[in-house]
């Protein structure tokens, strides 16, 4: 049985549960056929309040920074906008992320079975560019998914992490044998790279251009989990070190 109840997926030795936080092999992720969750999750996410490196106009990338006064009033906000039970949370390894996700519930009154800190929901590195001020960047402006600054991360294997938790979700929606309704506090570039697989976005110029405001919640529901559309199979392996040692070129086209 694959991972989200059918026979057609191949996912890997993951770990279990929610708190798991496997990063699969893009030859794993390269459904023959989607995902069918046997219970829908309604994803209730939304981007940080206001970091102080936002604030200062500087790249953040996976710098920690935390709230400004501002952004912990949007955080404290969003809780109007919550729902007073949650099956579970997550958020970032990041403390603007774990900050907001706190002031969010506790504004709410929110209560959950289980919070969890996954870091394949971090903002992508931006390597040496963290910390310097902000810029166009024309690469990100043409939807270039393999671009990445040096020693930082691009948005295919952002798109790696937010896909091994979309199949980790999945799989565990069809443990728990219910439908779930979750929460998860993350970052731009993430929320960019989950509303395009669930909505289905084809063109990643599009899907590199989306623009979430601090604490805006968005309502996504995973029910089947397709290959991204924005990506094109294959593509990965124009992009050194994504795939893990034992997986070799042949098997992952």
């Amino acid at each position: 049985m694959g991972a989200a109840g059918t026979s057609t997926g191949r996912i890997a030795q993951p770990r279990p549960g929610p708190e798991g936080e496997s990063v699969y092999p893009w030859s794993d992720l390269a459904l023959r056929a989607p995902l069918q969750a046997r219970n829908s999750v309604e994803i209730h996410l939304f981007r940080h309040g206001e970091s102080e490196a936002n604030a200062q106009g500087l790249i953040t990338g996976q710098l920690d920074s935390g709230l400004t006064e501002c952004g912990r009033t949007q955080a404290s906000a969003l809780g109007a906008a919550l729902r007073k039970r949650y099956d579970y949370a997550w958020s970032s390894h990041l403390k603007r992320s774990i900050e907001t996700l706190d002031l969010a519930m506790a504004t709410a009154g929110a209560s959950c079975s289980g919070r969890h800190i996954d870091r394949r929901l971090s903002e992508r590195s931006l390597g040496v560019w963290e910390g310097q001020k902000r810029r166009v960047v024309p690469q990100y402006a043409q939807g270039s998914l393999s671009f990445a600054p040096p020693q930082g991360e691009s948005y295919l294997r952002l798109t790696q992490r937010i896909l091994s938790f979309l199949v980790d979700l999945a799989r565990f929606s069809h443990e728990v044998d219910r439908p779930l309704t979750v929460l998860v506090s993350t970052h731009a570039g993430p929320l960019r790279v989950f509303y395009a697989i669930l909505q289905r976005i084809p063109e990643p110029r599009e899907v590199l251009s989306l623009e979430f405001g601090h604490c805006q919640p968005v309502v996504l529901t995973l029910s089947r989990l397709d290959w991204p559309p924005f990506v094109q199979k294959g593509a990965w392996l124009d992009e050194p070190g994504l795939l893990s040692p034992e997986v070799s070129v042949h098997q992952a086209v």
